[in-house]
């Protein structure tokens, strides 16, 4: 394919024939383009290209000037992979959260499901957590965590359960059979993880259910109970 034009002595811009795609023919066996930046100088240099729809910018990727690798969606007004000198590798968009609470719940209700509050967030990457619910911005696999620390625990209760409710399916991670014990307990630590599908949109939160007893139960708060998750693929 004939080039049909060429502006600037430094090739600015080329350009190939109309409908056409331009094609790069190296005559041996591996082709390399070069982008080459601040040849005249011995600064510290960027080197980008830009991938354009139409007259939108849309991505661009290359390095910066601290010698780090990117990729850059205009889309997003944001980096969404940086990989520096080393091949250390971060995705600054990529869905993650953690969060846990402030203050405790207290006497969670007996024969029927309680959704776990969580009001501190420690991190949460892509703003996908909300109302003690989180959801999926894109769909995928997903990593969830929990742990919750229950006090007061009812001994003359049937059992407890900590479940993961995603919009597809319920987890049980944990669950306690309390009456084995002859007297109410101060405090149980439980929880678990799941690989979870989950579709855009969908949500999955925190329940724990208390089978009969009393309802004198408490949640913890703080460090003694948590809910995180990401997107693994």
């Amino acid at each position: 394919m004939a080039l049909t034009k060429v502006i600037g002595a430094g090739l600015g811009e080329v350009k190939g024939a109309s409908s056409a795609d331009l094609t790069i023919d190296a005559p041996t066996d591996n082709a390399t383009l070069t982008l080459k930046a601040g040849s005249s100088d011995s600064g510290a240099e960027g080197a980008f290209a830009v991938f354009i729809q139409n007259t939108t910018n849309k991505w661009q990727m290359g390095m910066n000037t601290d010698n780090s690798f990117r990729l850059y969606s205009y889309g997003a007004s944001a980096e969404v992979l940086n990989m520096d000198s080393t091949g250390a590798m971060t995705l600054p968009l990529q869905p993650a959260f953690s969060v846990n609470a402030s203050s405790k719940q207290t006497n969670i209700a007996i024969n029927t499901e309680t959704q776990v509050t969580f009001d501190v967030e420690r991190f949460d990457r892509n703003a996908d957590f909300g109302s003690n619910v989180f959801t999926a911005p894109v769909t995928g696999l997903y990593q969830l965590n929990c742990r919750l620390r229950l006090d007061d625990v009812d001994s003359a209760s049937a059992y407890y359960q900590i479940y993961i409710y995603t919009s597809n399916t319920v987890y049980t991670p944990f669950t306690f059979d309390a009456n084995e014990y002859s007297s109410d307990i101060d405090y149980l630590s439980g929880g678990g993880a799941v690989l979870a599908d989950m579709d855009a949109n969908d949500t999955a939160q925190i329940k724990v259910y208390q089978s009969g007893g009393t309802a004198q139960t408490d949640i913890a708060y703080g460090y003694d109970m948590h809910f995180s998750g990401y997107l693994v693929a």
